[in-house]
């Protein structure tokens, strides 16, 4: 009796292709709106957060984005406050957030920032902000909300 080999080889691919996308963090737009004080050289074309958030420490923001520009080693400064707390600040270099030089068009890149603590109401705003030593290159505002079951949300 010859036993087929075909049937359990292709469960295995068939596996090894939907086991990263059952293991991918569900991610949810979020509002967001220039900071409006000039017209930026980065326009944001979409921000996310994870859909859930366990630890309630952090939140990661996922961020497309265009340039008509090219960007080499600009910081990236971040101020989320929570609506009855201080405000928490963080800081990276682009360049450790995506590849550089960014070229001219499309690129994506992911942030993590740190969440007030003490925050009861669960509420939270903040700003964005690539900047080098002569301009702001991106500016923008976000708000959204960790529910109490941990699921995040925009306003």
């Amino acid at each position: 009796m010859a036993i087929s080999h075909a049937q359990p080889m292709l469960l295995l691919l068939l596996s090894l292709f939907f086991l990263p996308t059952l293991r991918a963090e569900p991610m949810r737009p979020i509002r967001f709106r220039d900071c409006g004080y000039e017209s930026y050289p980065v326009k944001v074309t979409s921000v996310e957060i994870p859909e859930y958030n366990y630890r309630r420490t952090d939140v990661r923001f996922e961020i497309s984005a265009s340039t008509n520009k090219t960007i080499n080693g600009e910081r990236l400064l971040a101020i989320i406050m929570g609506r009855d707390g201080s405000p928490t600040t963080g800081e990276s270099n682009l360049c450790d957030l995506t590849s550089c030089p960014v070229s001219l068009g499309a690129f994506k890149f992911g942030v993590s920032v740190l969440l007030d603590p003490d925050n009861s109401s669960n509420e939270y705003s903040g700003r964005l902000t690539i900047v080098n030593p002569t301009e702001v290159l991106m500016c923008i505002r976000v708000e959204f909300i960790i529910s109490s079951s941990n699921a995040l949300s925009a306003y």
